[in-house]
């Protein structure tokens, strides 16, 4: 044994090893030593650390030993003392690939039995529902099946905010990814099957729309990186996988070539150019408020309901407090988030106490600090109103900010928390139910508007503006105008993309 150490026998192997324990200089190791003439034999270290060695384990077969120091877990192969770290990212385990989904699928079932906001569960008998889907799990073949699958099971009780990400993986083999980014403008779908690439619309701030790019709409596509552009040619092959790369473009005044040039667009993705489409068309909305009120009522638009988006309201929202008569706040096609009762705060402009200096005019108490804002306001809403959006759109009807302009909204306004299951999956419980004063549910449950507005794709085609012209008449109607009598006769419409 070793010097001045302390040492005790804790287990001896199948092979007749005793391991023991040995404390020397102050720290505590393992070492192995055979049962036969321990005497003369020479311990081999096991361990090799130092600090706090404890609950000392073998495996099965005796090729590696469990401890734990101070606190964490650790291995070592026998015969090769060095620490290894033990996390779940380093474990492996045999299992049964069908037994694993049928455990995700209980372990789903139970969260929604239990933890679904609704006791009811919207009607669904989730033993029945288990029991079904039970029997389709089982006829899964690839991860792709049970991923579909769970989606399936989860729209089964029909709510919103829904989600579920099967942790599996099929293997992915000779699978090209491609993308066809885009050069910033629209062209003729009619011309287009002739062979002739018309430009019918330059979108706002796209590659096409920069500073001293030599395009027009009305202009031709005559050829794209050397590829001419003709009858039965693919014109998406020459930009394939191109994007951000330089794109040559031959663009003429003509089909036959007239006042021909040379133009170099750099592409972008597909997502970037939604993000311009969208830009573009708030650029319009206002433009088209403005110039329909005389320049009298502002337009902002939001997007989501996230803190970016109330710091973008309250920087939009200042430039309007003095020299503008009222504002169209726009939540069309609002995705959601969790400002609605900041809005609705700032919009409130019930006033309850009042300051003035000796000879001086009474103030609010919004506007001595500047906040809030104290001029009309109209809100719009639709059926791609989401979530937050909703409930702002609940505020403006419960809280009478303003009339509220447009189509019911989706009715998907739930509380939802995501859930890692015991395989790594991931799944969105709904777990909060949300209700108005008045006791509504807001889920599956579509806002009205109090001036309800349809828009068709055969106004946005001809560039009418229904949704609009009724909150711009709402404003003036709150400001006590005859705008509307100002304007008639001289309306504009926006110019159609």
């Amino acid at each position: 044994m070793l010097a001045n150490s302390r040492h005790y026998v804790i287990n001896v192997t199948k092979r007749g090893v005793a391991i023991v324990a040995i404390q020397s200089q102050g720290s505590l190791n393992l070492y192995a030593l055979p049962v036969k003439n321990s005497e003369k034999a020479k311990p081999q270290p096991l361990t090799r650390v130092s600090g706090d060695l404890s609950m000392f384990s073998l495996d099965e077969q005796e090729q590696f030993l469990y401890y734990v120091v101070n606190g964490r877990l650790y291995r070592s192969r026998i015969g090769n003392p060095t620490p290894s770290p033990v996390t779940p990212a380093t474990l492996t385990f045999p299992y049964d690939e069908m037994e694993r989904r049928e455990a995700v699928l209980d372990e789903a079932v139970w969260l929604m039995k239990w933890g679904f906001y609704d006791e009811e569960l919207h009607g669904v008998d989730v033993d029945v529902l288990s029991e079904r889907y039970h029997e389709l799990v089982r006829q899964t073949v690839t991860t792709g099946n049970m991923q579909n699958l769970m989606w399936d099971f989860i729209g089964e009780f029909n709510a919103s905010h829904m989600m579920f990400q099967y942790a599996g993986s099929d293997p992915q083999t000779g699978i090209v990814e491609e993308n066809t980014p885009h050069l910033g403008f629209i062209y003729d779908d009619k011309l287009i099957e002739q062979g002739i690439l018309q430009v019918r619309h330059i979108i706002l701030n796209s590659p096409a729309d920069k500073p001293g790019i030599e395009m027009k709409e009305g202009d031709f596509v005559l050829e794209i990186n050397g590829g001419k552009v003709a009858a039965g040619v693919d014109i998406y092959k020459f930009l394939t996988n191109r994007a951000n790369e330089e794109i040559e473009l031959l663009v003429a005044d003509t089909p036959q070539g007239e006042n021909s040039r040379y133009v170099y667009l750099q592409p972008v993705d597909l997502r970037t150019t939604a993000l311009m489409r969208r830009g573009e068309w708030v650029e319009m909305n206002r433009r088209y408020v403005e110039e329909n009120s005389d320049g009298r009522f502002g337009y902002i638009y939001l997007a989501s309901m996230l803190e970016n988006d109330y710091m973008s309201f309250l920087a939009q929202i200042a430039r309007y407090k003095d020299d503008y008569e009222g504002v169209v706040l726009d939540f069309r096609y609002n995705s959601g988030g969790f400002i609605a009762y900041r809005i609705a705060e700032y919009l409130d402009n019930e006033q309850w106490v009042f300051s003035k200096p000796r000879g001086g005019a009474w103030l609010e108490e919004q506007v001595l600090r500047d906040y809030g804002f104290d001029k009309p306001v109209v809100g719009m809403f639709n059926y791609a109103s989401y979530s937050n959006a909703e409930m702002m759109a609940a505020a403006f009807n419960l809280l009478d900010l303003g009339p509220s302009v447009g189509m019911p909204t989706a009715g998907g306004v739930i509380g939802v928390s995501p859930r890692t299951l015991l395989d790594g999956s991931v799944m969105n419980l709904p777990s909060l139910r949300v209700e108005d004063k008045h006791g509504r549910n807001l889920e599956r449950s579509p806002t009205k508007p109090s001036k309800f507005v349809e828009q068709d794709i055969a106004d946005d085609m001809a560039g009418r503006q229904p949704q609009l012209d009724k909150a711009i008449e709402q404003l003036e109607r709150q400001n006590g105008s005859k705008g509307e009598e100002r304007r008639k006769g001289k309306k504009k419409s926006r110019p159609m993309l």
